[in-house]
């Protein structure tokens, strides 16, 4: 058997199909998630002196960091619940995605962390969209 097909077999045998696999996935991602949000929505609406010193650096106000910071606690709540995970997922996501825009053009500063959290919550999306829509579908009574 040659190296390319054995490495195949192995990626098909190991892939995360099993629905009960891809939950465990989306519940480790989203522990992770759950903890850096929160830490960074508080450390935002608690007024942390980075976050004061970052969101001045932006230049468009306080008002933003208190938007940003509740934002992020809200996402990070919906996470919590399957249903509404690909929600709050989808919201973070759009966060980050703010978050590396203004950290290329604004700040001038590594958009990678930002990269990095859009990137894990888009997979939970996309792990939590069965769940939603599943939802969506159920027959009304």
């Amino acid at each position: 058997m040659s190296e390319k097909s054995l490495s195949q077999q192995h990626w098909q045998t190991h892939r995360c199909q099993d629905p009960l696999c891809q939950i465990i996935l989306a519940w480790t991602l989203e522990s992770g998630t759950i903890i850096a949000f929160l830490a960074a929505g508080a450390g935002k609406l608690a007024g942390s002196e980075d976050m004061v010193v970052l969101f001045n650096q932006i230049g468009w106000g306080q008002g933003l960091r208190y938007l940003t910071g509740s934002l992020e606690i809200f996402g990070t709540v919906l996470i919590l619940w399957p249903h509404t995970a690909f929600i709050g997922s989808s919201l973070l996501a759009s966060i980050m995605m703010g978050s590396v825009l203004i950290h290329l053009f604004l700040i001038g500063d590594s958009p990678f962390p930002a990269m990095l959290l859009m990137t894990i919550t888009l997979l939970i999306a996309y792990l939590r969209y069965p769940q939603l829509s599943a939802l969506i579908s159920e027959p009304r009574t």
